[in-house]
């Protein structure tokens, strides 16, 4: 096993020689509704590359998206579970407790 710095964004990683680090879909994006009293429903995930690409647009009601830097959908859906107050979700250690968005 190698351990290596990305000369990008200086994250260490280990794994055979000459892994490339890809920033092209790194972060999670967890896109949900809103149900009775406002309340945020289960959400959906899709790895995106840049905060740009995990918004919504203009003019767009009823629902929301929230980023989760460097973290994988199943994480950020178990964060996005405990922020909704359902128990039971684990993210890894390794994942945010919020969303960045």
């Amino acid at each position: 096993t190698v351990h290596s710095d990305c000369a990008e964004c200086g994250v260490q990683e280990c794994g055979a020689a000459g892994t490339i680090y890809n920033h092209a879909d790194s972060h999670a994006c967890v896109s949900y509704g809103y149900g009775a009293l406002l309340v945020k429903t289960a959400g959906t995930c899709e790895m995106v590359g840049s905060e740009a690409n995990c918004s919504v647009p203009s003019g767009i009601l009823g629902g929301g998206k929230d980023l989760y830097k460097d973290t994988s959908c199943a994480d950020a859906l178990a964060l996005h579970d405990t922020a909704r107050g359902l128990t039971g979700a684990s993210p890894s250690a390794s994942a945010s407790a919020a969303p960045l968005a």
